[in-house]
């Protein structure tokens, strides 16, 4: 069973059948289903606020506007890691283009 499982994971990201368009239309759902339920968090989140700010429970409240900071700020960290991730993606297909086309030339 170990051996199947370092199996997948060593084989897991070798295959790369589709297209990047593919890749899209298959990443989309998740992301769209990712931001639902992040936007889902942040208005019960809000609501909480409301009702713990209208019943004037300050140690709750101060309690969960830190949790609600805390949350946006490992939000921002992931969306800037994905945006970071992707610039790798990027720059390495284009430094291979350019790699390409460097050797075309020189041929």
């Amino acid at each position: 069973m170990s051996v199947s499982a370092l199996d997948i994971v060593s084989n897991v990201g070798a295959i790369d059948d589709l297209t990047s368009t593919a890749r899209l239309i298959m990443n989309l759902p998740v992301a769209l289903l990712d931001a639902i339920f992040i936007l889902w968090v942040f208005a019960s989140l809000s609501a909480t606020l409301r009702t713990l700010q209208f019943r004037n429970a300050t140690g709750k409240l101060q309690l969960y506007r830190r949790f609600t900071n805390a949350l946006a700020a490992w939000v921002w960290v992931s969306v800037a890691w994905v945006a970071y991730e992707m610039y790798l993606k990027v720059s390495q297909v284009m430094s291979f283009l350019c790699f390409a086309y460097l050797c075309c030339l020189s041929s």
